[in-house]
């Protein structure tokens, strides 16, 4: 059995980001990138362990918001990439909740295929 993904990281990274849009001081955006940069990592790990298509996008998430080499642009560009990564993490959110839903149970058959192997 794998282990299940977390939503509570994607939620408080979705909130943080929310925050970020207004004037904070220069340490909140410093431990902003830290933890995005951390949380970008752990659901790229993640989703490549479920061989999802989607670590791609947490990867560049994480690089994104690295700490390390941080890369720099105005605030306004910031603003506009804090909404659409918040927006990420919330649609992380909701689907990693209904994975069963919208991701699907890995190597899993379909319903059609379940009813002609009981029928076989």
């Amino acid at each position: 059995m794998r282990p299940k993904t977390q939503i509570w990281p994607a939620i408080v990274s979705a909130i943080a980001l929310i925050i970020a849009i207004g004037d904070q001081p220069y340490d909140y955006y410093t431990l902003l990138r830290w933890g995005i940069s951390a949380i970008g990592i752990y659901y790229t790990y993640s989703f490549y362990k479920k061989s999802s298509s989607a670590f791609w996008v947490f990867g560049i998430i994480a690089v994104l918001f690295n700490p390390i080499i941080p890369f720099y642009s105005t605030k306004d560009s910031w603003q506009f990439i804090d909404l659409i990564v918040a927006a990420i993490f919330g649609f992380c959110a909701y689907a990693v909740n209904n994975e069963n839903k919208i991701i699907g149970k890995p190597n899993s058959k379909s319903d059609a295929y379940e009813k002609l192997d009981r029928n076989s």
